[in-house]
């Protein structure tokens, strides 16, 4: 049996510029999971793009590669700050990170990033 249980991919924090997120192993995680994002509504003409990295041993021989996954563009106009990825775990890699691109500004741009998902007992 598996237990659904979340993972702070990105702690909450208020970056004024871009920010890579630590490397997270996610390898005891199997099926189906949400990426989760919470964020501010930025400043404006401020926006924020956040994707999702991935590799077999945390960028020490398998550089980070894009894993296909991003939340749609947070802008000032659009108020769309928290948003929900479905997303299937066994077809990542086994360490995953987070890169959130900050443009238009410098003002403090609280957001978050989580993944729920089960663990594979």
């Amino acid at each position: 049996m598996s237990k659904a249980a979340p993972i702070a991919l990105l702690a909450a924090q208020a970056p004024t510029a871009s920010v890579t997120g630590p490397w997270v192993e996610i390898s005891n995680y199997t099926g189906n999971g949400h990426l989760l994002l919470n964020a501010a509504t930025p400043a404006s003409g401020q926006t924020l793009d956040v994707k999702l990295q991935h590799s077999r041993d945390a960028g020490v021989s398998d550089a980070a590669a894009d894993a296909g996954m991003a939340f749609t563009q947070v802008g000032n106009a659009t108020a769309n700050g928290f948003q929900s990825l479905a997303i299937n775990v066994d077809g990542l890699k086994a360490y995953v990170r987070t890169v959130s691109t900050i443009a238009g500004g410098s003002t403090a741009l609280p957001h978050s990033v989580e993944l729920y998902g089960k663990v594979a007992r």
